[in-house]
């Protein structure tokens, strides 16, 4: 399900060519580094985060994906 469609929310998002993956740069606006060197956007499955792209996921039927916008890459701890 597209809910950022259904919603008419703005994501951008690039292909890396080192990586092979998809890393989202914005999403409503709020792009990586806005908030300073160390900023950007993370994503997680079921309170875990994956240390790989998002377009490699191989989503379940009832995960919970979320994404998630830092200031401080590196002092991410997820509190469920």
């Amino acid at each position: 399900k597209m809910i950022h469609k259904e919603n008419n929310i703005q994501i951008e998002s690039s292909t890396s060519p080192v990586y092979k993956s998809v890393y989202v740069e914005g999403i409503g606006q709020l792009y990586e580094f806005d908030c300073g060197p160390s900023s950007g956007w993370l994503y997680s499955v079921n309170d875990q985060l994956p240390n790989y792209g998002c377009d490699k996921f191989k989503v379940k039927n009832g995960d919970v994906i979320c994404f998630y916008y830092t200031v401080s890459l590196g002092d991410i701890e997820l509190i469920g």
